[in-house]
């Protein structure tokens, strides 16, 4: 299993704690050593770049939870004023 955009690897974390072969990406080579130092097999790399670099169907699934959290949210602030109903 690939996350993408691990971020500081909380998903890996439990994926690990529950014997879940898994390993991430991210662009930030800090958060990837930071994931490092955790045990974790976070690697820097571009999310994109790397999946076209796989074997076909070498992996069992490709999560990116950090990244649709991060981009929800930022749609949400962005959003807030236009949707908000005034009393």
């Amino acid at each position: 299993m690939l996350d993408v955009g691990c971020g500081r690897g909380e998903w890996l974390a439990l994926l690990k704690e529950n014997d879940v072969p898994a390993y991430g990406v991210d662009l930030n080579p800090e958060v990837a050593a930071r994931a490092g130092t955790r045990g974790l097999d976070v690697r820097t790399a571009d999310a994109l770049e790397h999946l076209r670099e796989l074997p076909e169907r070498s992996l069992a699934a490709v999560t990116a939870f950090h990244i649709a959290e991060r981009s929800f949210g930022r749609w949400c602030v962005e959003r807030r004023g236009p949707i908000t109903r005034k009393r």
